[in-house]
């Protein structure tokens, strides 16, 4: 599954976690769905995926860490 950030285009998409609309500008996080078939991609605001993703944030961060990739949040690297 793809998963992708990007500015709302238009603001009619709908975040699948709050369910509120996602503002034209905003960030976004995207992810790839099927739907009968089709190929139909889910959008969050980035605020909510975070939450809803968090132990993975957690694990990725590690894992990479343990794999010798420096992890700079701050972005003064």
């Amino acid at each position: 599954m793809a998963v992708w950030i990007e500015e709302s285009p238009t603001g009619r998409a709908e975040c699948r976690i709050c369910h509120k609309l996602i503002n034209k500008g905003e960030k976004r996080v995207g992810e790839d769905d099927t739907w009968y078939g089709f190929w139909s991609p889910r959008y969050y605001h980035l605020e909510c995926w975070i939450r809803q993703n968090k132990e993975f944030i957690k694990e990725l961060l590690q894992a990479l860490r343990e794999n010798g990739f420096e992890v700079d949040l701050d972005g003064k690297a």
